[in-house]
């Protein structure tokens, strides 16, 4: 990124500011490029944390959505679905995702609700 662009996304809204006031913040092709990568690595940030065998699986069954009609789709997403729900890779994609979120405060006490983090391991038992 350059010191002309500052981009944060935060829950899949990105905040875009232009420090480049002597020009009343004009875009030039290199704010377009800078704006472009960031979004990108962004992006690849959010991949990357994912279950890689949902990605592969997600990456598949878009493959497979101009092949086939939309009842037949369904059918493999949901074969995906009940494939992936449990399995190591996504029981730790979540637990990490779990891990990085910002505290949660219940409405009416104020105090901090803490994840169970055996919770997640009994949905997937259960989903089996």
């Amino acid at each position: 990124m350059n010191d002309r662009i500052q981009l944060v996304i935060n829950d899949g809204i990105a905040d875009v500011r232009l420090a480049r006031p002597t020009k009343l913040n004009a875009l030039d092709p290199a704010m377009f490029k800078a704006i472009a990568e960031a979004v990108a690595m962004a992006i690849a940030r959010e991949i990357t944390s994912r279950s890689p065998d949902a990605i592969r699986a997600a990456k598949r069954l878009l493959n497979l959505g101009t092949a086939i009609d939309a009842a037949a789709l369904l059918a493999a997403e949901t074969a995906v679905q009940q494939r992936l729900i449990g399995s190591a890779n996504q029981v730790e994609a979540v637990s990490q995702s779990r891990e990085s979120l910002a505290p949660l405060r219940g409405p009416s006490t104020g105090g901090r609700l803490k994840p169970e983090p055996s919770a997640i391991r009994q949905i997937s038992k259960g989903a089996r």
